[in-house]
């Protein structure tokens, strides 16, 4: 059976939740939790502890909001801790070297990338925009550089056609977790040893931004597709009509039909929109204030869409 591990947790999102509770249910002795403070959501933006805050709290851990990772008192709480090694899984902010050097074993981070592809802060949205058929997780070390440290260990999974940046990061996070108790354990028994990840010019990923999800009809249908998956839940694939943002939640590339880029035509029933390479079938909408609903629903309740032009 693993021995014990003492360690300290950083992670924010519902993404770390299963990294953290499968520490726990392993049994290692998890010292502290380190998250980013509770944040503001939904339109009356009330105020709420995050997903690794709430599950930390419920199962009587120590969780630890810090302002600033180069706090000294910060950074002297955790050497007190005496913890071997630290993990973390999304927690939000880049860790100093300060912080990075304190643990004997460094720092074990659950990345949802087959690196060295798509480092950075956006590799499950990347992977879907860019097509990919298969993805993974990777369990590393992390170092100063941007998901440059060695790796530990590896585990692909497919990418499902209608996989949407939701329902791959909860695969991924399951994918994960089991992946990080295997390989923290062997890590720190001295069974497994990093390995440099492989050369490559791949630029890191960027943060996706509110204006990333509008729609440019000029674009190919089946980019529009992707995006409108790889953008769910936020920040959705969205448009203009009416002087209002509308949200394009699920799509479907189909053939070309005659018109212009932004253009809305209806096809046996369905409203389709004219792009650069194609047309894009509208499944899903949900306007500015409005409800989700079916496309076709939204069309009936407002004919004038039929002849819509986009932007």
């Amino acid at each position: 059976m693993p021995k014990t591990i003492p360690l300290v947790f950083f992670g924010t999102p519902e993404f770390a939740v299963p990294s953290l509770a499968a520490l726990v249910a392993a049994g290692h002795d998890v010292k502290a939790v380190v998250c980013e403070p509770p944040a503001a959501s939904g339109r009356g933006h009330n105020v709420k502890p995050q997903p690794v805050d709430v599950w930390a709290t419920a199962h009587g851990l120590t969780v630890l909001h810090p302002k600033k990772l180069k706090d000294e008192d910060f950074l002297a709480s955790l050497r007190a801790l005496a913890c071997p090694v630290f993990v973390l899984a999304a927690y939000g902010r880049i860790l100093p070297e300060l912080l990075l050097a304190i643990p004997p074993k460094g720092v074990v981070n659950v990345h949802p990338s087959l690196l060295p592809k798509y480092r950075g802060p956006a590799p499950i949205v990347t992977a879907l925009r860019q097509g990919d058929n298969e993805t993974g997780v990777s369990i590393m070390l992390l170092d100063a550089g941007m998901d440059t440290g060695p790796l530990l260990a590896q585990e692909k999974t497919s990418v499902a056609a209608d996989d949407t940046a939701l329902t791959l990061s909860h695969r991924l996070a399951e994918v994960g977790a089991t992946l990080l108790t295997n390989a923290l354990d062997q890590y720190v028994n001295g069974d497994l040893h990093a390995q440099p990840q492989p050369a490559t010019s791949e630029q890191p990923t960027r943060f996706i931004t509110k204006e990333d999800g509008r729609a440019d009809w000029q674009r190919p249908a089946v980019a529009l597709e992707r995006d409108s998956r790889a953008f769910n839940p936020w920040p959705t694939l969205w448009t203009m009509w009416q002087d209002q943002p509308l949200k394009i939640l699920r799509a479907q590339a189909a053939e070309p039909i005659p018109g212009e880029p932004g253009h809305v035509i209806v096809v046996d029933g369905a409203p389709r929109v004219v792009t650069g390479n194609g047309s894009l079938t509208l499944l899903e909408l949900q306007p500015a204030g409005g409800r989700v609903m079916a496309a076709a629903d939204f069309l009936r309740g407002h004919p004038a869409f039929a002849l819509a032009r986009l932007g």
